[in-house]
């Protein structure tokens, strides 16, 4: 292959990287807690170039819009950190906070995975809970409120502006390195976080991304179609 059909190959399975992580936050700008993310440069790429399991990102750090709800058990974080959940793969993070409880008692994200407390999983005994701003969490009849009645305390972690994930089943986050307890994470109940991705930005960026392919593509042509050219005079003349 040429140098020129090399890098123009190159160049076309970039945009393809792009126009995927595009259409992938499109599709989930209604996504409750969803975070936009942008792929991080690798100098030797390791496995898939588009949006999949595995490619190292870098999330956007603008929270969403916050919601009412009027549910007990729909959290959002009003400040910096994610929520701490038991994943497939061992501890992940969320900012999803349309939780429930499952038929053990155990608080559980809408998929089923146990979300975590700073002692393990969080099980109450009654139908319900009440969750202060620090995510210390009570039985809804529990009469005692200080943090020492609470029955736990939500796991909230953050993570250095520039910590990279990768994004798992069910878009759970598995961040490099490890995280802090976020000192002020401003939980708020009965409130939902929505997507922080804005669509015309998005809608921008494939419009800009596909005229940006459409030119490598002639490019490329127009340099086949001249090297064919030049081969077939070769032959002519020898």
């Amino acid at each position: 292959m040429t140098p020129v059909l090399a890098l123009s190959l190159q160049a076309l399975q970039h945009d393809m990287a792009l126009l995927d992580r595009a259409a992938t936050h499109l599709a989930h700008a209604q996504a409750t807690g969803w975070r936009r993310a942008v792929a991080v440069v690798q100098a030797q790429p390791t496995g898939d170039t588009g949006a999949g399991d595995g490619e190292r990102l870098r999330i956007d750090a603008r929270p969403g819009v916050l919601r009412p709800t009027g549910q007990a058990l729909d959290l959002a974080i009003g400040g910096a950190g994610w929520f701490e959940v038991q994943g497939p793969q061992g501890p992940a993070y969320t900012r999803r906070g349309d939780f429930r409880l499952d038929g053990q008692g155990r608080l559980v994200t809408a998929q089923g995975h146990a979300v975590l407390g700073t002692s393990g999983e969080i099980r109450l005994t009654g139908s319900s809970a009440a969750i202060d701003a620090q995510g210390h969490v009570f039985d809804a009849d529990q009469p005692g409120r200080t943090p020492a009645d609470a029955v736990a305390r939500l796991r909230i972690v953050q993570f250095e502006p520039q910590a990279t994930a990768t994004r798992g089943p069910d878009s759970l986050l598995h961040f490099e390195g490890s995280g802090t307890e976020a000192a002020d994470p401003q939980v708020r109940q009965g409130w939902l976080e929505g997507s922080n991705v804005q669509p015309m930005h998005e809608m921008l960026q494939l419009m800009q991304v596909l005229r940006h392919a459409q030119t490598v593509q002639r490019v490329a042509s127009g340099w086949d179609e001249t090297l064919g050219a030049a081969i077939r005079r070769l032959g002519e003349t020898s």
